[in-house]
C-alpha cells in the first residue's frame, strides 16, 4: 500500500470539497452533487448554500490537515446522498431522462458515498467498528462509481454528437475518441461492479480520469472562465480520480480493513 499516494488521492476529494464550498458561498446556490433546481417560491437556498458550503470548506481543509474531520465527512456524505442523489434518482425515474439528469444522479451518488470512503482511510473508533463500516463502504462507493462510469460510457454512444463537442479541437480524430472513451468507461464500470482486479483497475481508472482533468476539463474551465459548470465538472473529475485510486487500495486483510492515517 502506498501511503503517500493514498494521502494524495483523498486530498483530491478534499480539494474538490473546498472548491464546491467556495463556489456555493460565492454564488449563493447549491452546487455540490448537482441537486435539482431550487424552487424560487420556497426561498432560503442562499442560506442553505452558505451553511453547507462552509461545512464543505472546513471539512475539506481538515481532511487536508489530517485533523478532526469525522463528523464533517459523515454530514457531507449524508447531505449529498439525501439532498442531491436521492431526489435526482427519483426525478430521473419519473421523467425517464437518461441524459443530464442521469449524469447528475451518478455524480451525486459517487460524491456522497465518496465522503464515507475518504473517512474510511483514517483510523477512528474501534477496530470492530472500522471493519463493519468499511465492508459496507467498499461496496457502496465501488458500485456508485461503477454504475456512473457504465452509464457515462453508454451515453457516449447515445449522445455521440454532443460528446464530440467536448473533445479539444487540437486533438485529431474526435469521433474515434468519443467511442474509444465510451468503451473504456463501459468496461471500467463493469470491472468495478464485479470487482475484478480492483487493485489494478482502480489505478488505471484514476490515472485516466486525472489525465482527462488536465487535458479536457481544466482547459475547458479556463477557456470558459465565466462558466461555473465547467469548473464544477473539472473538480468533480478530480474527486472521482481520487476515489478510484482509494478503491484500488482498500483491501481486506485477515478480515480487517487497513488504511493509513
Amino acid at each position: 500500500m502506498n501511503s503517500t499516494l493514498i494521502i494524495i488521492a483523498r486530498s483530491f476529494y478534499a480539494v474538490a470539497l473546498v472548491f464546491f464550498g467556495v463556489q456555493q458561498c460565492v454564488m449563493g446556490k447549491l452546487i455540490a452533487g448537482r441537486p435539482l433546481a431550487w424552487s424560487a417560491q420556497t426561498g432560503g437556498e442562499a442560506i442553505i448554500a452558505y451553511a453547507s458550503g462552509g461545512l464543505m470548506i472546513i471539512t475539506g481543509i481538515l481532511v487536508l490537515l489530517r485533523s478532526q474531520h469525522q463528523q464533517g465527512l459523515m454530514v457531507v456524505g449524508v447531505l449529498l446522498l439525501a439532498c442531491a442523489a436521492l431526489p435526482n434518482l427519483v426525478e430521473t425515474v419519473i421523467k425517464g431522462n437518461y441524459g443530464t439528469l442521469l449524469t447528475n444522479t451518478g455524480k451525486s451518488f459517487t460524491l456522497g458515498s465518496g465522503a464515507f470512503l475518504v473517512l474510511s482511510t483514517f483510523n477512528y473508533g474501534t477496530a470492530q467498528q472500522r471493519t463493519a463500516f468499511l465492508v459496507v463502504l467498499r461496496s457502496s462507493c465501488r458500485y456508485c462509481l461503477g454504475i456512473f462510469l457504465l452509464a457515462s460510457g453508454i451515453q457516449h454512444f447515445l449522445f455521440a454528437d454532443f460528446v464530440q463537442l467536448l473533445i479539444p479541437v487540437w486533438i485529431p480524430g474526435a469521433a474515434f475518441w468519443v467511442y474509444a472513451s465510451g468503451v473504456f468507461l463501459i468496461l471500467s464500470g463493469l470491472l468495478l461492479l464485479i470487482g475484478w482486479r480492483l487493485v489494478i483497475v482502480g489505478k488505471i481508472i484514476s490515472l485516466v480520469i486525472l489525465c482527462w482533468f488536465f487535458v479536457l476539463h481544466l482547459p475547458r474551465a479556463i477557456g470558459e472562465a465565466g462558466n461555473s459548470n465547467e469548473w464544477t465538472a473539472a473538480f468533480e473529475a478530480l474527486a472521482f480520480s481520487g476515489l478510484a485510486y482509494l478503491l484500488s487500495e482498500l483491501r481486506v486483510i485477515g478480515g480487517r480493513q487497513s488504511m493509513v492515517q
